[in-house]
């Protein structure tokens, strides 16, 4: 049984920054939950889309603004799963902090666009 914990432990171990995924997760699920939260205060569609062309192109239902957390939730089990499999210690810490970085963007994204358009 002592065995198997140790090989768990190291397994763990080739994962850097274990807590920057850990974060990064939780951050993408957060800004999942508090679209459900406040979609009450949000209008019926907002605009998501700002590469397409101006008008009706750009707008998407409240529940699109859960698409970047979940790209977010994707991309950073994608990265883990490189950054597992790779034996280059700096591409493991690259993949790992953009995953993080990638989170931040997607947040800050769905928050300012609730700011923007929602009645706070």
């Amino acid at each position: 049984m002592s065995r198997k914990k140790t090989r768990i432990k190291v397994q763990i171990k080739r994962i850097p920054y274990l807590k920057l995924i850990i974060t990064s997760v939780s951050i993408s699920f957060l800004s999942i939950i508090s679209v459900y939260v406040f979609k009450n205060k949000l209008p019926p569609e907002v605009p998501l889309y700002y590469g397409l062309s101006e008008g009706v192109e750009q707008l998407s239902s409240v529940n699109g603004l859960v698409i970047p957390g979940a790209i977010s939730i994707v991309i950073t089990a994608i990265n883990t799963s490189l950054a597992y499999t790779s034996e280059n210690d700096y591409i493991k810490k690259t993949l790992i902090i953009s995953s993080f970085v990638l989170s931040i963007f997607a947040v800050v994204t769905v928050f300012r666009i609730m700011l923007l358009v929602g009645s706070f």
